[in-house]
């Protein structure tokens, strides 16, 4: 199995995905934990729910005799997460969220940039002073 059938779901990127959970699961191998994963027999398994999708739009193939599962996306990329866990959205969803970050991130460039301004225009106030003081003082005694 290769890395790209892997979903990152909510984690930074795939191979976080894959490390934190062969460690939850008590692998100290995380390739050995693919293996495993990969070799899962879904002919053996029952589809959850049976059509479509589950609430958090995923399918889960699990064995019940040992409770052994994965979690597909309905693209069939892995997302290796307890039930629980799983935070997926929409795509739709998924852009609001980016463009909503890229809001804020375009937000504190700007105030850095008025920040930035203002300290140079302070620095250019304090280098006028320093040319003005001994002038003052030359004059006013």
């Amino acid at each position: 199995m290769h890395m790209k059938q892997w979903d990152k779901s909510n984690y930074e990127d795939v191979a976080h995905s894959v490390l934190d959970h062969s460690s939850r699961k008590g692998y100290e191998d995380s390739l050995k934990f693919l293996r495993i994963v990969s070799n899962f027999n879904k002919s053996r398994s029952e589809r959850i729910p049976p059509e479509g999708l589950g609430d958090k739009g995923t399918v889960r193939w699990e064995i019940r005799s040992t409770r052994e599962y994965i979690i597909e996306t309905p693209d069939g990329k892995l997302v290796i997460m307890e039930q629980q866990e799983i935070e997926i959205f929409e795509p739709h969803r998924i852009a609001e969220l980016k463009e909503h970050l890229f809001a804020q991130e375009r937000d504190m460039k700007d105030e850095l940039r008025k920040l930035w301004q203002i300290e140079k225009e302070s620095e250019k106030e304090q280098t006028v002073w320093r040319k003005v003081e001994p002038l003052s003082t030359y004059i006013f005694g």
